[in-house]
């Protein structure tokens, strides 16, 4: 999955995780709110490393459920990757 040739995650994005292409539909207007509300609960100065961590794996989790890619295998991709479905279906303002 290359960002570069993203404008922005409003059409079908083609996805390729451990060997199998995905075609994945933007977010949901709910989705979009609810995985940025706790992607930003790791990064409150009033809860603990562990509570920190736990609020990432959380959003990244609800992530790939509402993209509707396999749970486990992108907790388990490399960390690139998962900044790359966070930048392009999250951040991107274009």
């Amino acid at each position: 999955m290359s960002a570069e040739k993203f404008i922005k995650a409003t059409e079908p994005v083609q996805v390729e995780l451990n060997g199998t292409t995905y075609m994945v539909k933007p977010l949901s207007f709910r989705n979009y709110l609810s995985i940025q509300n706790e992607l930003r609960k790791a990064f409150a100065d009033d809860l603990s490393v562990e509570q920190k961590e736990q609020a990432y794996i959380n959003g990244v989790e609800k992530l790939a459920a509402a993209l509707k890619l396999p749970v486990n295998d992108v907790l388990d991709s490399d960390t690139e990757f998962v900044n790359k479905l966070i930048y392009v279906f999250l951040l991107q303002t274009k």
